[in-house]
């Protein structure tokens, strides 16, 4: 092997065992952005295996706890790689892909209260609670805004809280595509009072346009 290479290899190596014994706590101390829009809380463990107790996104509360385990690798391409899990305030888990040219997850599996997870997005005004499972093959973001998405989006037992008594709506389903740069939610009753089928389409600029027929079911 010639010398050149054995230095590098012995470069590549003295970095990964860096990596793994970091305490991930004192390098978020030292490095995090002042005025940042997301803030970590508690955070413990090394970068290679490490959590926090509480992400903050603008000053508010986002999510409870995240643990998460480095594939260092991905470092000599640019991008930050980690495998992450959560289980408050829902069940989420997948794989994140941070790089400077943008943001990206892939085989997400999450599930919890619909409030909740809209709640991460900024959403959780809207009158209506029900239990929300997704099953996502990617999800790109770019400058903190969805790019592409593709995968199944259930949600059971939707129910419209504005009224005295939450109002059943029934159980639905949205198949999420990309293509071209616009994102189509594919809307689905599967049963329930209240049949609905349709299309939101997303484009790359944020416009949105919503498609979608609702009538309620006889008896």
């Amino acid at each position: 092997m010639k010398r050149k290479h054995l230095i590098a290899a012995g470069a590549i190596s003295f970095l990964l065992t860096f990596i793994a014994d970091a305490p991930a706590g004192a390098l978020y101390a030292w490095f995090a952005p002042k005025a940042a829009k997301v803030e970590l809380y508690g955070v413990d463990g090394t970068l290679l295996h490490g959590s926090v107790a509480g992400i903050g996104m603008q000053g508010r509360p986002a999510w409870q706890e995240l643990h998460w385990t480095l594939h260092p690798l991905g470092l000599l391409t640019a991008r930050v790689l980690a495998d992450i899990e959560t289980t408050t305030p829902a069940v989420v888990r997948g794989r994140v892909s941070l790089a400077p040219w943008g943001m990206s997850l892939s085989d997400v599996r999450a599930s919890g209260s619909a409030r909740t997870l809209l709640s991460v997005g900024g959403q959780g005004f809207l009158p209506i609670e029900g239990q929300l499972s997704a099953d996502l093959q990617s999800l790109r973001l770019k400058d903190g805004k969805a790019s592409s998405v593709d995968g199944v989006i259930n949600v059971e037992g939707l129910s419209w809280t504005l009224a005295k008594d939450p109002i059943v709506l029934g159980n639905f389903r949205g198949t999420a595509t990309t293509e071209s740069g616009k994102i189509t939610l594919k809307i689905e009753s599967v049963s329930g009072p209240l049949d609905a089928h349709g299309n939101v389409e997303l484009d790359s600029d944020q416009a949105y346009n919503v498609d979608l027929n609702t009538t309620v079911k006889p008896g």
